[in-house]
């Protein structure tokens, strides 16, 4: 989570460094020594050009930067940075790297004149379980407030045709 100091057009502004390529790229380039197995095997099977923008591209879509990192603003003018993936580890690794990377950005760009306008809240930590939905108990949910809906719909409907019987038959 992030904090702002002056929240004008500052949601806007980190929306499209986190959108823009060059910062992907340089998220990617940090998770280049992890995958190093996968992309030798994608060169050696000649599905993967030996070219670091051809690489750079493999490590983007491999860590679903495009997909999976998302950004919104509270209420409260916070900023919440997410990204979601089934490990751990590799979600607090890219966090941090993307909050790096737009604190980097506030500084060569000089997105304000005074350069600490970005102030971490929480630090990114890694999850103490993985979150998955409960289909079973969703679809039972389901299940139990469309049969209740139906039955109140059934019931006022011939509620409302037989009182419509009783008016004209008068």
């Amino acid at each position: 989570m992030l904090g702002v100091n002056s929240p004008s057009n500052i949601a806007n502004l980190i929306q499209n460094v986190l959108g823009s390529y060059s910062i992907k790229v340089n998220i990617a380039k940090e998770f280049k020594d992890l995958y190093k197995n996968d992309i030798k095997k994608a060169i050696n099977n000649q599905s993967l050009i030996n070219h670091p923008n051809y690489i750079n591209n493999y490590l983007i879509e491999k860590l679903q930067l495009n997909n999976n990192l998302k950004f919104k603003v509270t209420k409260n003018n916070l900023f919440v940075l997410e990204y979601r993936s089934n490990d751990k580890t590799l979600t607090k690794k890219v966090l941090t790297t993307c909050l790096n990377q737009i604190i980097i950005y506030n500084e060569s760009l000089e997105l304000s004149a005074e350069r600490n306008i970005l102030t971490i809240i929480d630090a990114p930590l890694t999850p103490l379980t993985h979150f998955k939905p409960k289909k079973k108990s969703n679809v039972i949910i389901g299940f139990i407030l469309g049969l209740i809906l139906s039955i109140l719909t059934i019931t006022i409907k011939t509620t409302y045709n037989s009182y419509n019987k009783k008016i004209l038959n008068k």
